[in-house]
């Protein structure tokens, strides 16, 4: 991570708990996935199993990524109008 104040903010509310609460819906599809994992990892075997192991970990990559770019950009614009509200 970068050390902007944004990464800065993320890791302060990381440690104390704050604003990561999910969903019933997404624990639900936490739950799947991982039954789903646990399945393709007990029936795949050599190469098939690392291809798809390294498939999950670029995929999860990818959700990090495009997570952190929008809850940057949500951040920037929130701060961006609060800022608006107390000029006019």
């Amino acid at each position: 991570m970068e050390n902007s104040v944004i990464d800065k903010i993320c890791c302060w509310a990381a440690e104390k708990g704050e604003g990561f609460v999910r969903s019933q819906k997404h624990e639900k599809f936490l739950d799947e996935v991982d039954k789903l994992y646990a399945k393709f990892c007990a029936d795949l075997k050599g190469k098939e199993l690392i291809d798809f192991k390294k498939m999950c970990e670029c995929f999860d990559g990818m959700i990090a990524e495009e997570s952190e770019l929008l809850f940057k950009m949500g951040f920037k614009l929130g701060l961006k109008l609060a800022a608006e509200c107390f000029i006019k």
